[in-house]
């Protein structure tokens, strides 16, 4: 699996004509989501070989029952090695069963946890004019990628809250024909989800799952051409940031209502707009409007 270190100078945002994407376009916002509102509900959704996880989690509890707790876990905890040993060891049965709930929960959970913003690095596919564009009535927004970036570091640094590597940042979609297998990001959250942080490994390398269980979507996805910009959602996260756009091309069937809409906020905010056209070669192209 690799991801590409180039970032294309531009990307596109493919949109309906429904009021609030008409306000968040005049207002220039771009709106943060969770997976859970994604429209293809395989999205984000970890994949995970429970009986390899299940083999896992006994080897975590023979070996928390063999050896003594850390000494710092028992002093946080304010009980002996031994008590919590024993304590383990009287709830490992119970722990074992609910491996199958607490999988089925935390992945409805993690849907929710990061937000992210879509983009595509092809402002006239036709895939993604039917799919994101409502079948050529929406419109695609151009966008500059480094102002993207931008706008991003200055809404979240007015959190307050430190750019440091729980933060998520601009990475394109790695399209796999076989999903990422989530094993190693579940074992570290059923340890978390059971009491048993001192088996939760490395916080990079659970930082590297989660990204990559976000970033891996089928083959079959492979025309979007995806971009995202994401991050671990917090109580002071940022529900969008600011960037205003390079142009906006209207779609082939957009409505006169939509078409109207658009025209007007793009002379209001002095943004160059365009209408998709198909060429006698039938290919789609887009020619400058005037407003």
């Amino acid at each position: 699996m690799k991801f590409s270190s180039h970032i294309p100078k531009l990307l596109y945002r493919y949109r309906d004509a429904s009021l609030n994407n008409l306000d968040a376009l005049l207002n220039n916002r771009l709106y943060f989501s969770t997976a859970n509102y994604y429209d293809d509900p395989l999205d984000t959704l970890l994949y995970i070989d429970r009986a390899s996880l299940k083999r896992d989690v006994d080897t975590i509890i023979g070996r928390s029952l063999s050896e003594p707790f850390p000494q710092e876990l028992s002093q946080r905890l304010n009980a002996d090695s031994s008590a919590l040993s024993q304590s383990l060891l009287a709830n490992s049965e119970l722990i074992k069963t609910l491996i199958d709930p607490i999988v089925d929960e935390l992945r409805k959970q993690f849907k929710t946890e990061i937000y992210s913003i879509c983009f595509s690095e092809d402002g006239m596919n036709q895939e993604s004019w039917l799919k994101y564009g409502h079948n050529h009535e929406g419109f695609v927004i151009e966008f500059a990628s480094d102002q993207i970036v931008e706008s991003y570091k200055t809404a979240h640094s007015a959190t307050g809250v430190a750019l440091d590597g729980t933060i998520g940042f601009l990475y394109p979609i790695v399209y796999s024909r076989k999903p990422f297998c989530a094993n190693e990001l579940f074992k570290d959250l059923i340890c978390k989800a059971a009491k048993m942080e001192w088996a939760i490994g490395d916080r990079n390398r659970f930082l590297i799952n989660r990204r990559c269980a976000c970033l891996v979507k089928s083959k079959y996805h492979c025309h979007d051409k995806e971009w995202r910009l994401f991050m671990e959602r917090y109580d002071q996260a940022p529900s969008y940031i600011m960037a205003v756009p390079k142009s906006v091309t209207m779609g082939l069937r957009i409505s006169p209502a939509g078409r109207n809409a658009i025209l007007a906020i793009c002379k209001h905010n002095s943004i160059p707009v365009y209408e998709a056209y198909i060429t006698d070669e039938c290919k789609l192209k887009r020619k400058r409007v005037c407003v």
